[in-house]
């Protein structure tokens, strides 16, 4: 079964990567879309550039997955208006507008989500193909040594099970259980994950990233990939208000 499972997490790794880098896209997107009319402060100065995401291939513990290296500025011109009265105009009174096309970046982001979404179903069936194998292995008779069957294991499928169903106080219960049973460390990591996206949910920054660099450094995929993702988000922009004196915490 080694081979099994390595096959299976090497596939896993390399939709992981692509999962990671189709996020750091989507941000370049939002990006663009965002300074869609964002002129220059200055008379006659330049407005917002339309940013580019550069994907090449990069070697993982699986094989040949994909990062974004950089981020390239599009050297298409800039559009130009005239408003003789705005205060970005040059001296004939022409205001240069960003390069940027709302048409063109949506198209962009159907097919990031589009590459997302498929990386993700190749996730789903490398899991289950590894689970039909062993299922198919456990009706011959042949002994499989499952790796992950330990309590930490048991009560993070128990928390995927009550976060999948709406059940949030019942998947923290699990996926904080999980933490402090015995079990490999990618188990453990991969309730952190859980616990790090509910405690965004709550907005409960602090502690959701905390949980989020804790599964970046020891889940197993796709949870480390997400975690990872996770935290390139900007994380300033998010200040919570602190309750009062003797009060609880909003939940």
């Amino acid at each position: 079964m080694a081979d099994v499972n390595s096959a299976t997490e090497s596939s896993m790794t390399v939709a992981a990567s692509a999962l990671r880098a189709q996020q750091a896209r989507m941000r370049i997107i939002a990006e663009n879309l965002a300074n869609a009319d964002s002129t220059a402060r200055t008379a006659g100065g330049d407005p917002y550039r339309r940013q580019m995401a550069v994907f090449e291939p990069v070697t993982t513990a699986g094989g040949q997955g994909v990062k974004m290296t950089k981020v390239s500025p599009d050297p298409a011109p800039f559009r130009t208006e005239y408003a003789p009265g705005h205060p970005g105009a040059d001296a004939q009174g022409y205001v240069k507008l960003p390069n940027v096309d709302p048409l063109i970046e949506a198209m962009d982001m159907r097919a990031a989500q589009r590459a997302y979404e498929a990386n993700l179903n190749v996730i789903e069936a490398a899991r289950a193909m590894d689970n039909s194998t062993l299922d198919l292995l456990k009706k011959l008779g042949v002994h499989v040594a499952d790796d992950h069957s330990s309590a930490a294991a048991e009560q993070l499928a128990d928390g995927k099970r009550a976060y999948e169903s709406g059940d949030a106080a019942g998947a923290r219960k699990y996926f904080e259980a999980a933490l402090h049973l015995d079990g490999p460390a990618e188990i453990k990591g991969s309730a952190q994950y859980y616990l790090a996206a509910m405690d965004y949910q709550a907005k409960h920054y602090a502690a959701a990233r905390n949980h989020a660099e804790a599964a970046a450094a020891s889940a197993a995929e796709p949870e480390r990939g997400w975690a990872e993702a996770m935290l390139q988000w900007r994380w300033e922009e998010h200040v919570p208000e602190p309750a009062p004196a003797g009060e609880p915490q909003a939940q």
